[in-house]
């Protein structure tokens, strides 16, 4: 891990809830960790849209020692940094060096319901 003021990003595979792929982008320290659950992007995945209406799963994490919390991406729901009580080290802009965080648990995405919208039937009058 990098450290430093400056973040790169870098495009990173994502894993919906319902198994479908996406591409998103994330901070490239944080979308190489293996407890992000994060895989390497494939060109032919779509970008993952930036709506209100969409929202990637986060998990939130916090300091121990500032109690600062920070929400970041996690790329699969597996993903082992999303377990409530986990730490991870993690870089953190203007620190000099690597914070651990601890776990608060998954929020989770969302994605607005697709399907068939079935109609009631007309009822019938003579």
């Amino acid at each position: 891990m990098a450290t430093g003021n400056a973040v790169d990003f870098e495009w990173f595979r994502y894993t919906d809830e319902g198994g479908g792929h996406w591409a998103v982008k994330t901070d490239k320290d944080w979308g190489a960790l293996a407890a992000a659950g994060f895989s390497a992007f494939n060109a032919a995945d779509p970008v993952f849209p930036k709506t209100g209406r969409y929202r990637v799963r986060r998990v939130q994490l916090q300091d121990p020692v500032s109690t600062r919390i920070t929400r970041r991406p996690i790329g699969a729901a597996a993903a082992t940094v999303g377990v409530a009580g986990a730490t991870v080290d993690v870089v953190v802009k203007g620190a000099t060096g690597v914070v651990t965080l601890t776990s608060q648990g998954i929020i989770g995405e969302r994605k607005p319901k697709t399907g068939v919208i079935a109609s009631k039937a007309e009822p019938i009058t003579h």
